[in-house]
């Protein structure tokens, strides 16, 4: 069965984060651990509303190099989710996926993450990407996995890349090039 072709009871849509979604992002971080799983270096913990505003601004503009979005089931109208793209590139059509989330613990493992990426891949799609890349830490198999089921493919690893307190994380990068980014168009958030 193809990937793309799966349903689910999550009917997702990526729009755009706002200010008034400062305060549901900064609940859904609950340790500094998590923090540098989700936001990389970015941001310090405890994330605060100083900080997202900063982070808000590179998406500002006629050609910004974020986008920046919240994930919203139009089922329940309910905010369930975060995703960016980042980086991006208009002249060598390139980006970076980042910082996705599915908000409250008791809701992953259940196709959200797969529709947010997936809907990322149709916004790059739109914006003419002939490439996606991310990264993620090799402990996040859940996450692998989602990523690899909308067509990422592994592309290195880099072990003990990130220092994180007194440990090392090693981390895999990924890509999804434009034949999955346009699949992703194509079949739409099913």
């Amino acid at each position: 069965m193809d990937h793309f072709l799966e349903k689910s009871k999550w009917n997702i849509e990526l729009r755009p984060f706002e200010r008034s979604d400062f305060t549901q992002l900064i609940q859904w971080i609950p340790s500094a651990d998590f923090l540098m799983q989700w936001g990389g270096l970015l941001f310090q913990y405890p994330l605060s509303k100083s900080q997202l505003e900063s982070y808000l601004q590179k998406a500002d503009g006629e050609n910004p190099t974020r986008l920046i979005y919240k994930a919203v089931d139009l089922n329940s109208s309910a905010v369930v989710g975060h995703a960016e793209l980042d980086q991006i590139d208009y002249l060598k059509h390139t980006a970076v996926a980042t910082r996705v989330m599915v908000g409250e613990q008791s809701m992953r493992g259940q196709g959200i993450g797969g529709q947010i990426i997936r809907q990322l891949l149709e916004i790059g799609s739109n914006l003419e990407l002939d490439s996606i890349e991310l990264i993620v830490f090799d402990f996040n198999t859940a996450a692998i996995n989602c990523y690899q089921k909308v067509g990422f493919k592994i592309t290195g690893y880099v072990e003990d890349g990130r220092k994180v307190g007194d440990e090392y994380w090693s981390y895999y990068k990924m890509r999804a090039s434009r034949n999955e980014i346009c699949r992703a168009s194509c079949y739409g958030n099913l």
